[in-house]
């Protein structure tokens, strides 16, 4: 079954698989709960930082994505997150990101996560 949401806490509660997507690009993969524990695309660390917490005393870091989100039918060359990424560099133009293995089966596609010769 294919179960489409943008509230991360609910995926994680539902589904075993996670695929994140930005203008139409998975940037994250990976098993649920690995994927929710330790995110390692910055995109998907906004969207959990984004995740409502039902301790009104607990303190989290929100992680708010600057610029405008660009249009899906023109998306930007390269990585189509770079136009709002905290980490984008010229490199993030040139080219699409590879994937990099970050477990069995949890994979991004970032230059700048480890494990990318970084």
């Amino acid at each position: 079954m294919l179960f489409i949401a943008h509230d991360l806490s609910v995926v994680d509660y539902l589904c075993d698989q996670v695929a994140v997507m930005y203008l139409g690009r998975i940037v994250e993969s990976g098993p649920a709960q690995v994927v929710h524990r330790a995110p390692a695309h910055p995109y998907t660390k906004a969207l959990l930082s984004a995740v409502p917490v039902p301790d009104p005393h607990a303190a989290r870091k929100r992680e708010i994505l600057a610029g405008q989100i660009p249009s899906p039918l023109s998306p930007p060359s390269g990585c189509v997150f770079r136009t709002r990424c905290p980490k984008a560099t010229q490199e993030c133009a040139a080219a699409l990101p590879p994937a990099v293995a970050l477990g069995a089966s949890h994979v991004a596609h970032c230059i700048h996560i480890e494990g990318n010769g970084r």
